[in-house]
């Protein structure tokens, strides 16, 4: 099961999502993606965060743009994936998500965050 939002932000979340971070061509850690009033926060689940770390977050009014990256142009463990969620991020940065439903995952993205 997903860890659940961290105490620390003390933030209700408005929506949430099942997801994988891509955290390198070899490494996913899955878990879930939350957008609150204030950040976008991925929280690992239990074994991940023991084995990868803590989760990640950033504020939303740091995210450039959300998107989804066609099928087929990433590896992860060198097998071709599905359409990854990339989150654009001011810094020049780029995170990626893999979700059941990536178009969808946008749409709600875009209304949460940029509405």
């Amino acid at each position: 099961m997903a860890k659940k939002l961290p105490r620390t932000t003390w933030q209700r979340p408005l929506w949430s999502v099942l997801a994988n971070h891509r955290l390198s061509s070899m490494r996913v850690s899955n878990g879930k993606l939350f957008v609150t009033s204030d950040r976008l926060v991925f929280c690992p689940h239990r074994l991940d965060s023991a084995v990868f770390g803590g989760s990640w977050s950033v504020k939303r009014t740091d995210i450039r743009s959300v998107s989804v990256e066609p099928p087929g142009t990433t590896s992860i463990l060198g097998l071709s994936v599905r359409s990854l969620v990339d989150i654009e991020i001011s810094s020049d940065s780029m995170e990626q998500f893999l979700v059941f439903s990536p178009q969808m995952t946008i749409q709600r993205l875009k209304q949460e965050l940029f509405s």
